[in-house]
């Protein structure tokens, strides 16, 4: 009797990430830490061509989770291209799963980061923090770069659940934002300043 292997083929096709992603991390946790009594995850991390790809593999049992993404945006924010960057994910220790961005040059450092969280029926972005350090912060930078450490600092932070931010460190604006709108899987690089919590960059 000949097996064909072309049903394992397809389901072990639709688990893994497309060939045009390049894995960039893959983390797993629970939106309720510590407690760990809420929807298990699995966040992995891809870039295709310009952009980040994030996918959320969901479930009640860590070792349970599916072979088919829950939550897959294709375009959540803009991959860091430049020599030397990186693109990562980390999961907080409340549970939150943080999207992190560095781009170090010559003179500045670059961080971004993005926080997700799954919310009533929706996975949803709670923050959103960029950092622009320099000159000269790269001799100086700290081991936690996600802050203003340099001179000529350019920040923008913004609680995006509470629609509240803060540039420069000072208050910047107060929206109330949809809650559709703040729907990670709409999310891209131009939501926040749609949303008008950051001012669009020149």
């Amino acid at each position: 009797m000949r097996l064909s292997l072309l049903p394992l083929l397809a389901s072990l096709a639709g688990a893994l990430p497309a060939a045009a992603d390049t894995i960039l991390s893959d983390v797993t946790g629970n939106w309720a830490a510590p407690q760990n009594n809420g929807f298990y995850y699995r966040a992995v991390l891809s870039q295709d061509g310009d952009y980040l790809r994030l996918r959320l593999y969901e479930g009640m049992a860590a070792d349970g989770l599916p072979t088919e993404p829950t939550f897959d945006n294709p375009k959540i924010a803009y991959a860091s291209t430049r020599p030397g960057a990186k693109d990562w994910l980390e999961v907080a220790p409340d549970g939150q799963l943080l999207l992190n961005g560095l781009t170090v040059n010559e003179s500045h450092v670059y961080s971004d980061r993005l926080s997700i969280r799954h919310m009533d029926n929706q996975i949803t972005v709670m923050g959103f923090a960029t950092y622009n350090n320099g000159p000269d912060a790269v001799a100086s930078m700290p081991d936690d770069p996600f802050t203003c450490w340099g001179t000529n600092c350019y920040s923008c932070v913004a609680d995006v659940w509470e629609g509240l931010s803060v540039v420069g460190g000072k208050p910047y604006t107060r929206i109330d934002a949809a809650f559709e709108a703040i729907n990670a899987a709409i999310w891209t690089p131009d939501t926040i300043y749609e949303l008008g919590l950051c001012p669009a960059p020149d």
